[in-house]
């Protein structure tokens, strides 16, 4: 049985926040990111990974059941301040989080200075194991929906960068708020 490692932890977030229908993998704008990762875990091979569509997916039974069992105990390997929850929430963040307010809709210059003035950081297809995990780790959020929308959004992005695969996006983010 392979270990839980930090880059197990991403693939989770990944994968528990944009699953693919079909076999192991991930569908959205995360694909890529998770095509690399699985073939650099020597999860999958190159000629076994399927993309179709916005899905990037292989098929093996043992590797998803690992996955499936650290995705039902996250609650347990993921409520500390460490690489893994991080990783983890990198993951989530880079399937199914954005920069932004609760929608992509600006309506005028003043919502855009606004926004501009103060990011917010907004994660959708979370769960209630999700939202205590978050609250685990000392991030405040608001909710609506099945989006979480976190108070305080400079912290997170500080916890996830080791980890997310958009680190320029989110370098410029900082370096725009924090001077």
């Amino acid at each position: 049985m392979q270990k839980f490692t930090l880059s197990s932890a991403y693939i989770l977030g990944l994968y528990t926040h944009a699953p693919s229908p079909n076999g192991f993998g991930v569908c959205g704008k995360a694909k890529e990111v998770f095509a690399a990762h699985v073939i650099k875990q020597k999860l999958t091979e190159p000629n076994k990974l399927l993309i179709k569509g916005s899905c990037a997916f292989f098929y093996n039974n043992r590797v998803k059941s690992r996955f499936l069992r650290w995705e039902a105990s996250r609650e347990y390997k993921l409520g500390l301040p460490n690489g893994y929850s991080s990783a983890y929430l990198a993951g989530w963040f880079d399937a199914a989080g954005r920069v932004g307010g609760w929608t992509e809709d600006v309506k005028s210059e003043k919502d855009k200075e606004k926004r501009g003035r103060n990011p917010k950081v907004v994660l959708s297809k979370g769960d209630a194991i999700d939202e205590h995990i978050l609250t685990l780790l000392n991030f405040k959020f608001a909710k609506r929906k099945s989006m979480i929308r976190l108070e305080k959004p400079l912290a997170f992005i500080k916890f996830i960068l080791p980890f997310s695969w958009n680190k320029d996006e989110l370098h410029r983010i900082l370096d725009t708020f924090l001077g």
